[in-house]
């Protein structure tokens, strides 16, 4: 069993309007027999178009890995994973295609589960040598969803996994503003044991409200701070700041977009605990980890 592992994904989502399933098709006609197409052809709703996807392998898991700077600590595999949806092209299409669509059609929420699941379900056969840490953004419309909490649950007991395979990351802004209807969702999944990361944190006076709101294990320091760690004193101040108060309370920091060898370097010094970005990893397909 893999375990002490954390999830998070970027949602990229086929069009959904007219999408319909058609009784038959042409190249499937018999000779001599006209094809008359469906007047009525069935059309699908949001759920069924989603549930396609996920059946027929259409949504792809790729995944970037999360560095740990500190070489000498011993820490699992870290990967932040994404979801592609398979492209007749380049085998994918790119982020934010369709996320509007998928807005529309209410397949947010929905779409999350799909992901727990196939994420989960990778879990199960990988073989990665190491223990893995997968890490997951979830959207405010999941937490506040009633069976959230034990949709989770019941996805992680039915395999037999380690709650702590989940990290659920959420946006500093969303975090530090939870409205009291997410509270026993976040409850729950910590007494279960899953993880809380703050995502896109600036270092600031929200950053800290948001770690106590989530009881958070991770805190992602946001690429614009990570950027700018060279040429701008008061970056560079801050994340210091902030990665000595996580690190005092036991939460790991994750800089992100890191795509310099010098800021590397500035993260190390500083203590910064894990490092994501283009001059650290590249994206793979999930797989390739196992």
């Amino acid at each position: 069993m893999i375990a002490h592992r954390a999830l998070s994904a970027g949602l990229i989502v086929p069009p959904t309007h007219g999408f319909v399933a058609c009784e038959s098709r042409p190249w499937e006609s018999k000779p001599g027999v006209e094809f008359a197409p469906d007047p009525q052809p069935k059309v699908l709703t949001a759920a069924e178009k989603l549930a396609m996807l996920v059946r027929d392998e259409e949504l792809i898991l790729h995944c970037q890995e999360v560095v740990r700077l500190n070489a000498r600590i011993d820490a699992p595999l870290l990967l932040d994973v994404s979801i592609r949806l398979r492209g007749e092209e380049d085998g994918q299409t790119m982020p934010g295609l369709f996320l509007g669509l998928i807005e529309s059609d209410e397949l947010m929420g929905e779409l999350d589960r799909r992901i727990i699941e196939r994420a989960l379900d990778w879990c199960l056969t990988a073989r990665p040598g190491r223990d893995v840490i997968l890490n997951l953004s979830p959207t405010l419309e999941s937490i506040l969803a009633p069976d959230f909490a034990s949709f989770v649950e019941g996805a992680v007991r039915g395999r037999q996994l380690d709650p702590g395979v989940l990290c659920l990351e959420i946006s500093e802004d969303v975090a530090s503003a939870l409205p009291p209807s997410a509270q026993p969702n976040v409850e729950s999944l910590t007494r279960l044991g899953c993880n809380f990361a703050v995502g896109s944190a600036t270092c600031s006076t929200s950053s800290r409200m948001a770690m106590r709101a989530l009881r958070a294990q991770f805190m992602r320091i946001s690429g614009s701070l990570v950027q700018n760690l060279i040429d701008c004193a008061a970056s560079l101040t801050r994340v210091a700041a902030a990665n000595r108060v996580c690190q005092g309370t036991g939460v790991h920091t994750v800089a992100e977009r890191v795509e310099d060898a010098s800021v590397l370097r500035h993260l190390e010094e500083i203590g910064v605990s894990y490092a994501q970005g283009l001059n650290v990893e590249n994206h793979r397909p999930l797989a390739f980890y196992g």
